[in-house]
């Protein structure tokens, strides 16, 4: 963490200190972080919630791959009634298979059809395109 945020020679550095990602000054000394975030479930490791701000107590958690993986900025997030979730969330929970969402948008279908429509055995994941 404070490497990532402090020391531009560390490979990611780009990604933390270089985007203005900073560690709260309380968190300078180990002991007030260990104090905030105790001892890491074995498998976890640190992750913001927000990936687009700072290490402090109320934007951090002890996190496994999984949960990490899908809060990435690269990852597609889409809004349905208020709800916003990352795309492997929607594909869960409308019973997708992983990547389906992406495929679809890919293929030029709009991020909410792609997220709420069923699968239907045998049907294209995305429609054809029209040749000129």
């Amino acid at each position: 963490m404070l490497m990532r945020c402090r020391n531009q020679r560390v490979p990611g550095y780009q990604n933390y200190g270089g985007r203005g990602i900073q560690v709260c000054k309380e968190w300078l000394v180990f002991e007030n972080f260990l104090s905030d975030m105790g001892e890491p479930p074995p498998g976890y490791s640190l992750d913001r919630l927000d990936v687009n701000s700072h290490y402090c107590p109320a934007n951090c958690r002890w996190a496994d791959r999984k949960t990490q993986n899908r809060n990435r900025r690269s990852v597609l997030r889409i809004t349905i009634g208020g709800i916003t979730l990352t795309a492997p969330e929607w594909e869960e929970k409308f019973g997708l298979k992983p990547k389906t969402i992406a495929r679809r948008i890919r293929g030029g279908w709009d991020p909410v059809t792609a997220a709420t429509t069923p699968a239907v055995m045998g049907q294209k994941i995305y429609p054809r395109k029209r040749s000129t």
